[in-house]
């Protein structure tokens, strides 16, 4: 009796650590798209801003002593410039955040699959025919808390985005 359950559990069993093995495989390439982009990202508003710092001393090199609308706005704009890159570096930082998140969602997986595998031997044990010792109550304790560990794998990751400029996020608690 408990070899018929054990077979079809046993085959669960495998799947169930395939996909979970697969899916972390995932969510790690997605983890490499993201970090990728958002270095690609941070290194061109560094270079962006530090741009924008030389014209800017340049103009103000320009103006000393000298009142010169024409310059004022150069400054302005320059100014404006240097914004727009501050906000590339608040993306790389929603990346941060977003990197640490997907990793402890990695974490978790890993444990998940661990415990898993552990708890799921005691099956190989009864799939190949040496039930000694693996009680009905046993195997009904080892059937429970596999269910246990199929519905906690399932659950949604925090992070969706597989690049900085798809959808929302958020940051310290606003969204950007």
């Amino acid at each position: 009796a408990l070899l018929a359950r054990a077979l079809p559990l046993h085959g669960d069993v495998q799947a169930a650590l395939q996909d979970g093995f697969a899916a972390t495989l995932t969510d790690l390439q997605q983890l490499r798209a993201i970090l990728s982009d958002a270095t690609g990202k941070l290194s061109l508003a560094f270079q962006s801003m530090l741009r924008q710092a030389h014209h800017q001393q340049a103009a103000a090199r320009r103006l000393e002593g000298v009142h010169d609308a024409g310059a004022v706005r150069e400054i302005q704009a320059l100014a404006d410039n240097t914004a727009g890159g501050s906000m590339l570096v608040v993306q790389g930082l929603q990346f941060e955040d977003m990197a640490a998140q997907l990793l402890q969602h990695v974490d978790r997986r890993l444990e998940w699959l661990a415990a898993f595998a552990r708890d799921a031997a005691p099956l190989q044990t009864a799939v190949t025919g040496d039930i000694i010792g693996l009680t009905g109550a046993d195997f009904a304790e080892v059937e429970a808390r596999l269910a246990d560990h199929q519905a906690r794998v399932h659950q949604q990751k925090a992070v969706q985005q597989e690049s900085l400029d798809e959808g929302e996020v958020e940051l310290f608690g606003f969204s950007a």
